[in-house]
């Protein structure tokens, strides 16, 4: 009889010891160490995605030095993105930036960090900017931070643009400044 209560009674152990040890073990794994375990599902280097209108021409280009997707934030990264456009009279527009970020539920991407749109048909042409949301399905360009517009000798600024690629338009939304030094 004996026997039987110390079985009871060390298994009543073992089971506390194994609670005890799981509820350690999960303590251990904080927000902190969560974001350790946050790991790309793909990554890679020179990525090159091209997309083609139509008829066949390409339209667009997608270029970056590296890229990752984090699956838990259903976001991938970009960096050094390069986002080349030709519209349908094949003038190009290049946009590029430090940082990309596209979540996985659009296809909008989120640039930052000395973000340049510049015409590669008329080599004078310069957008520049911090922020920047690319939509490549309508090839529209918008920020409401400060842009800064050069063009030969001109230069513009202003608070917040939309910028359409294709139909070539600009809409500057407020506090617009325009200096222009005659050589």
């Amino acid at each position: 009889m004996r026997k039987r209560y110390l079985l009871l009674v060390t298994a009543v152990i073992f089971g506390i010891a194994l609670l005890a040890v799981e509820r350690y073990t999960g303590e251990l794994v904080t927000a902190e160490n969560q974001t350790a375990i946050d790991e790309p599902d793909y990554y890679g280097e020179g990525l090159n995605h091209r997309q083609y209108n139509q008829s066949g021409q390409l339209a667009q280009q997608l270029q970056a030095a590296a890229s990752r997707h984090l699956p838990d934030q259903a976001v991938s990264y970009l960096d050094q993105p390069v986002i080349i456009n030709r519209d349908s009279s094949q003038q190009q527009w290049q946009v590029s930036a430090d940082k990309g970020t596209i979540a996985d539920q659009n296809t909008q991407v989120q640039l930052s960090g000395n973000v340049n749109i510049a015409s590669l048909t008329d080599a004078g042409l310069r957008v520049t900017t911090q922020q920047l949301q690319y939509s490549p399905d309508q090839a529209t360009a918008s920020t409401d931070d400060w842009v800064t517009i050069q063009n030969g000798s001109s230069e513009t600024r202003a608070r917040g643009m939309t910028m359409d690629i294709n139909r070539q338009r600009l809409d500057l939304k407020q506090q617009v400044s325009t200096r222009y030094v005659q050589d």
